[in-house]
């Protein structure tokens, strides 16, 4: 485990949450962090499964769908229940009434909601982040397939794609031929073929991180200058995000200095790095998808009642994390592992009692 980037998960979706409370509205934390999970993702992906799918072993790609459908749709699958009373609330009865729900229960069902404008935050609205992860993962293996080929290994071949990929969507989106600013919010910020960037810098940094984690040779100081240095520049990134345009912030803009801070904190030789391996960190990180996905409902049915803004902050904090170790402990994880694990091992039983026992 990469306890470092681990903690760093909870951050992030600690930035989406202040986003979502209204904390900070000024710096706009929310992409700030969907940005982060978007890099990691294509990161861990490519460090994890680069020799297992580096032929395209059909057996080895079915596996790696499984283990990701296994980790993401228990959960959205639950919280698209809790968020189905506020949606209903919403809705006013009229002609089609029915279809319509039905309509849009579908296209969040089988996240399908990145796609379609006007259609994406329906339901549990952070969803629609997974909607574009899973664009992500199936497309993963071909991907990082594809860069194998190329030999993407070595750090300057690595920099240089990433760099030229990421100029790349700047200048997209800089000289963007959308003129309407909710639908140029919906393509840079939500349709899963332009989001595909952040997780294709990510697969790049995996594949060159597995290269060079074993020629490392830089001291355990050095490290710590180059953490601390990126933690710094993150901290600059964001406070110059409001002179930056909204469309380019909301996508691309925190690309690289993610790039910079998970490939640093990755190799866990710095004094920093040692900090956010503390096992209160990793916890909160391990539990970050559960509270991602469930802050914004608790937020929603939060403003039934009249709070003030600091204690409808802090109790969303203290529901929002009481609730998702509960899912990651009693729901999120049993049902990974029975998704993942207890199908393989059922068919392997069934195959063994099958064969015939030589020794009978």
């Amino acid at each position: 485990m990469l306890k470092p980037l681990t903690s760093f998960r909870f951050f992030a979706a600690l930035m989406v949450f202040m986003w979502h409370i209204g904390f900070l509205e000024k710096f706009q934390l929310g992409p700030v962090g969907v940005s982060f999970f978007f890099v990691l993702s294509g990161f861990i992906l490519a460090a994890n499964y680069h020799s297992k799918i580096e032929k395209l072993n059909t057996g080895n790609i079915k596996r790696f769908y499984i283990a990701r459908l296994a980790k993401i749709y228990p959960v959205h699958v639950l919280t698209f229940f809790l968020a189905t009373p506020l949606v209903l609330i919403g809705f006013h009865p009229k002609n089609l009434y029915l279809i319509k729900l039905g309509v849009i229960s579908a296209i969040n069902l089988f996240l399908l909601q990145s796609y379609i404008p006007g259609y994406t935050l329906d339901f549990n609205l952070v969803s629609w982040s997974l909607s574009a992860e899973l664009l992500f993962y199936l497309l993963c293996p071909f991907i990082i397939w594809i860069f194998m080929k190329m030999k993407i290994k070595s750090t300057p071949k690595a920099v240089s794609l990433l760099t030229l990929v990421w100029l790349v969507a700047v200048y997209a989106t800089i000289f963007s031929p959308i003129s309407d600013i909710h639908l140029s919010w919906w393509f840079y910020n939500v349709f899963p073929f332009f989001r595909v960037l952040d997780f294709i810098s990510g697969i790049l940094l995996g594949l060159t991180y597995v290269y060079q984690t074993k020629r490392s040779t830089l001291k355990s100081s050095t490290f710590s200058v180059i953490e601390i240095s990126a933690l710094i520049l993150l901290v600059v990134w964001i406070f110059l995000s409001p002179n930056i345009t909204q469309t380019l912030r909301y996508s691309v803009y925190y690309i690289p200095v993610w790039c910079l801070l998970i490939y640093t904190f990755a190799f866990q030789r710095g004094v920093f790095s040692k900090a956010f391996s503390n096992s209160r960190l990793v916890y909160l990180g391990e539990i970050s998808f559960s509270f991602y996905m469930v802050h914004d409902l608790v937020i929603r049915y939060l403003d039934f009642f009249v709070l003030g803004s600091v204690s409808r902050a802090f109790i969303a904090f203290v529901i929002s994390i009481s609730l998702s170790a509960v899912i990651y402990t009693y729901f999120e994880e049993p049902l990974r592992k029975r998704i993942r694990f207890g199908i393989t091992t059922r068919r392997e039983t069934i195959k063994s009692n099958a064969m015939p026992n030589p020794n009978a």
